[in-house]
């Protein structure tokens, strides 16, 4: 077994923990968290997919940010929600944002799949903060998110993270769930 291949299953381990206590509101999810992206980091500059090696610092960041938002939350009710306009808005910068970073990335790198990578990496960065600031609709963003990953990991031959993105998309809609009917109550 090579040593890509072990550092891949080690990640996808360490994501699937961190998704399952998530979606349960664990704090302890943040450390798998962060032990996923840390080797995802390492896998994806080695795909030569560079916007999903950047987000995976990224998303480093985030769950030591996350960690410590959901640790000061503790007593505070916890779930938001954004507005329509929000979204919108949202949406109207980050399709720009991706325009972009793709058209850079396609012009100035080797990067295998320019488009569709700057797309997951500029949505990923605003669906992290968003779960992080546990707004209820970050997993509606992570289902989309999540199925584009399954094709661009196919594409790329990391077939146990195009798994972990099927599974993920799955578990989104448990997320969403969850979260709702607590947000609810």
């Amino acid at each position: 077994m090579s040593l890509l291949l072990i550092i891949e299953i080690i990640s996808v381990l360490c994501n699937i923990l961190y998704l399952i206590l998530l979606t349960q509101k664990n704090i302890k999810a943040w450390f798998f968290g962060i032990a996923g992206a840390s080797l995802g980091f390492y896998l994806m500059l080695n795909a030569t997919l560079y916007g999903q090696a950047v987000i995976h610092i990224y998303y480093v960041a985030v769950g030591i940010y996350g960690w410590w938002h959901w640790n000061k939350q503790q007593t505070e009710k916890s779930f938001t929600e954004w507005r329509f306009m929000t979204h919108v808005i949202t949406l109207f910068i980050a399709m720009n944002i991706s325009f972009l970073t793709a058209w850079i990335l396609d012009n100035y790198s080797d990067a295998s799949n320019p488009w569709t990578d700057s797309f997951l990496t500029v949505f990923g960065f605003i669906a992290s903060l968003m779960q992080a600031r546990k707004i209820v609709s970050s997993w509606v963003y992570w289902l989309v998110i999540d199925a584009f990953s399954a094709m661009l990991f196919l594409q790329t031959e990391l077939y146990i993270y195009a798994l972990l993105m099927v599974a993920y998309s799955l578990m989104c809609i448990w997320g969403f769930v969850k979260w709702r009917k607590q947000s609810l109550s």
